[in-house]
């Protein structure tokens, strides 16, 4: 009997040791799973991070090698033709339209960046910040919005409720491959590579990304201004009835213009803008000036009206230059002060001149110059005083007198007739707290553009009434506005900043 005793112990302790080392095995699976799960969320988080550093940089780097052009973000890499596996795309669609490709990690100046299941990462890129050759947008400045909202796992919309909240590009780890997908991720036609020698697989998106069978990351409306959806996944989403397992990181406005902003020669370049935008229109009155015999000085230098402020009331797009014109109402328009106009062919016609665009005049300057302007122009405002106006009958006062000045002024200063400018130029710098300039397209957003105040400050916004031209515009007080004065010589005009 001890002997059974003693075997069915031993017996007994056998089977505790094979459950216990089974035990053990499979906790220890367990741990290694979950482990395993850490270590490939963390590579995701740091590439998605790096991308995002990488793709910052480019943006505010930009302009060095492209003057005048600030803000743009390469094209993401379509396919390997002439360029390489990992370089952006020459083109990449057509203008103002988004794009979505794989991440441009040779252009970026990275390896190929690989998430935690070894898939290289994919980017898309709004059509306004494409740095995309002669697709690119018409208007590019720090109230540019994004074309992309972003969805929780949950489908709650998180980025893009309102325009200026919209996100400007998107970079995409695909995670593993979903039953969904194409199984090996190579040629969908050939089943071979396509030239992905680094990356491996194809350039088709649908077989690495995928959504929540509302919101599909892999397809694009493919229309210019439209706003595009991606949803970002969560831990357990490739669980869900329809797998979906992208995990994104986003870019922002503000992540980059606030760095811009801040940038050394951004704010010279503004001024460097501002400055030229009043020597063209001096250069209006520089053009054939009439002789007037009863004026004094003795030629009377018309300059240019301004353009409407309200670019919108007729759907005009605030992108395009040639919507920029001054407004055919004579002998005055609505108001003598508005935006700074390309176009004044009706101002030719009452003062008797023929002179080139502003966009030219900008253009024989420099290409920088011509490229400021046409990405920052509807941030420039002018007012013309009623003695300059194209209109106004050269046997007039011609602000010779400061008792009757028909002439705008700088912080109530008419103590002289140096004091009395023919036209002012000013530059509407950051937004305040709270400020928004949106504007159609796309479709269906406010026009916050056509209100002068959410430009400029103080005096500045509160004389957009100014019928004759003759108000007194601010430097002083603290406000943001920055303004060159159009000042009258003998013979012409020349320009300088306001004091």
């Amino acid at each position: 009997m001890l002997t059974i005793h003693r075997q069915s112990g031993a017996v007994l302790l056998l089977i505790l040791l094979v459950v216990i080392i089974g035990m053990s095995a499979v906790l220890l699976s367990i741990y290694s799973k979950s482990a395993l799960q850490v270590e490939n969320d963390q590579q995701t988080a740091r590439v998605l991070a790096e991308a995002k550093a990488a793709l910052l940089s480019y943006a505010v780097t930009y302009a060095l090698n492209n003057p005048g052009e600030y803000g743009f973000l390469p094209c993401p890499d379509l396919s390997v033709t002439a360029i390489k596996e990992g370089g952006a795309d020459g083109s990449c669609g057509s203008k103002d339209e988004n794009t979505i490709g794989r991440l441009p990690w040779r252009t970026l100046g990275l390896p190929a960046l690989r998430d935690g299941a070894g898939e290289c990462l994919w980017y898309a890129v709004s059509g306004y910040y494409k740095a995309a050759g002669s697709a690119k947008t018409d208007m590019l400045n720090e109230d540019t919005n994004g074309l992309f909202s972003i969805y929780d796992s949950t489908g709650n919309l998180v980025s893009g409720s309102n325009p200026e909240d919209r996100v400007v590009a998107i970079i995409i780890a695909p995670g593993k491959r979903l039953s969904i997908q194409n199984s090996d991720r190579t040629d969908l036609a050939t089943g071979t590579p396509q030239g992905t020698e680094t990356c491996g697989g194809n350039y088709t998106a649908a077989s690495y990304l995928e959504g929540n069978g509302t919101i599909d990351n892999a397809t694009l409306s493919g229309t210019a201004d439209t706003v595009d959806s991606f949803i970002n996944a969560s831990a357990s989403s490739k669980n869900d009835s329809t797998p979906f397992n992208d995990q994104i990181i986003t870019i922002t406005r503000e992540e980059i213009w606030e760095i811009i902003r801040t940038q050394t020669g951004f704010d010279t370049a503004m001024s460097n803008l501002t400055q030229q935008a009043a020597q063209c229109m001096a250069d209006f009155g520089n053009t054939l000036p009439t002789f007037c015999g009863t004026c004094n000085p003795p030629y009377h230098l018309n300059i240019p009206w301004p353009a409407d402020m309200d670019l919108g009331a007729a759907g005009t797009d605030y992108r395009v230059d040639s919507n920029y014109t001054d407004p055919n109402v004579p002998p005055v328009p609505p108001s003598l002060f508005g935006r700074l106009p390309n176009i004044y062919d009706d101002s030719e016609s009452y003062a008797s001149k023929t002179s080139i665009t502003t966009a030219q005049c900008m253009q024989n300057v420099s290409s920088e110059m011509e490229k400021l302007y046409q990405n920052w122009k509807d941030h420039l405002f002018y007012v013309v005083g009623w003695g300059y106006e194209p209109f106004y009958d050269a046997g007039g006062t011609d602000c010779d007198t400061v008792s009757s000045r028909d002439c705008p002024i700088i912080n109530n200063d008419a103590s002289a007739l140096d004091k009395l400018y023919p036209g002012i130029v000013i530059f509407s710098h950051d937004r305040e707290t709270g400020i928004t300039r949106n504007a159609p397209p796309p479709s269906g957003d406010s026009d916050d553009k056509q209100t002068v105040s959410n430009y400029l400050e103080g005096n500045n916004a509160s004389n957009y009434t100014d019928y004759w031209g003759t108000k007194s515009y601010q430097t002083n007080g603290g406000v943001n506005d920055l303004l060159f004065c159009i000042q009258r010589n003998a013979t012409s005009l020349s320009v300088s900043q306001c004091p």
